[in-house]
């Protein structure tokens, strides 16, 4: 475990801003924000709206994508809650939390996990089901690579995308 740093004065921490010209220029209101950013911002703030007991089954969303979302949140929100009491340094705290955050944007866009499988074992490794060959799902909020030629060749692969609609009864019963 790291060792816990001293805590510095509020004059110690204003002489670090200085000696660094630290600039805090606070939230920048969404009329200023740079032209090439403002949909990732904008997309940011979507994100930032979304709350917990909130988050439902919908038409973009299923019951095993919000168990395993809210799953992923408990477990976030429980590291969170023995970092601060256990009085963690900032350290820890990345330590702890920055690889349950930081692995979700690994992953590939798969069905791997096997809890998954088991309920829909006609659905292969891949985002397509076997049935329809339509995808299982989609995200709720999508990335737009920063090259015009590649967001243009991703917005018209996703344009040919359709969402599977098979009963989840059949997709059981395909490997039976």
């Amino acid at each position: 475990m790291p060792r816990t740093k001293p805590k510095l004065t509020v004059e110690e921490r204003l002489d670090l801003i200085e000696e660094y010209k630290i600039c805090f220029e606070g939230p920048i209101p969404a009329g200023r924000w740079p032209v090439q950013y403002q949909k990732i911002f904008e997309d940011i703030r979507n994100i930032q709206r979304m709350r917990y007991d909130e988050y439902e089954v919908n038409e973009s969303r299923d019951l095993i994508t919000v168990a395993a979302m809210k799953r992923r949140v408990r477990e976030l929100n429980q590291t969170a809650y023995d970092c601060r009491k256990k009085r963690e340094n900032e350290d820890t705290w990345r330590a702890r939390i920055e690889p349950q955050v930081v692995s979700r944007f690994g992953e590939e866009v798969v069905w791997s996990a096997p809890h998954l499988l088991a309920i829909f074992p006609g659905c292969t490794d891949d985002v397509d089901s076997q049935i329809c060959d339509k995808r299982l799902w989609q995200s709720e909020f999508r990335a737009v690579p920063d090259d015009p030629n590649e967001a243009e060749d991703l917005r018209r692969r996703r344009a040919k995308r359709t969402s599977c609609e098979c009963d989840p009864l059949i997709k059981a019963s395909e490997d039976l």
